[in-house]
């Protein structure tokens, strides 16, 4: 068991667990559809963490990265029909996540709520054209994604 869980009820301790997956499948929703792309970048991404995240995170990561798929076909199954069934049902899983990581206050959720941030932004981002990517890795007015966002929003 994770240290940082003996506080926690069973079910807490199952959202945490399931974290990861949820904030994963929430992201890769948030332009309404679901593809592979997506899907197996989380799957790496969770395998990658448990050598990459900070060291209160590893005994966390390497926990979850075994059934990191389980959980995330689980997420899958519960999803409602509708589109925006779906975001407002894992919104309110997250909302219950938040409450836990919350109420424990300590330097592990805090570190957990910035890696849950950062695998939501990769994921997000994982559909990221290739060319922006690797070739213009910098801002450019008017090419890149963000500074068409940000010049657009500026005008």
């Amino acid at each position: 068991m994770i240290k940082e869980f003996e506080s926690l009820n069973n079910d807490e301790m199952e959202l945490l667990l399931r974290a990861t997956a949820l904030v994963s499948l929430y992201a890769a929703l948030l332009d309404g559809k679901l593809d592979e792309h997506e899907n197996e970048e989380a799957k790496i991404l969770a395998h990658l963490r448990t050598y990459t995240s900070a060291p209160i995170l590893r005994a966390y990561y390497l926990e979850i990265e075994p059934d990191f798929k389980k959980f995330y076909s689980e997420w899958i199954e519960k999803l409602p029909e509708k589109n925006q069934d779906k975001i407002d049902f894992l919104t309110h899983e997250i909302i219950s996540l938040n409450k836990v990581l919350k109420r424990m206050e300590n330097s592990f959720s805090i570190e957990l709520k910035k890696s849950l941030l950062s695998y939501a932004m990769h994921i997000s981002n994982s559909k990221k054209n290739l060319l922006e990517s690797f070739l213009f890795p910098i801002d450019i007015a008017g090419l890149t994604e963000t500074s068409v966002k940000s010049f657009n929003h500026n005008s």
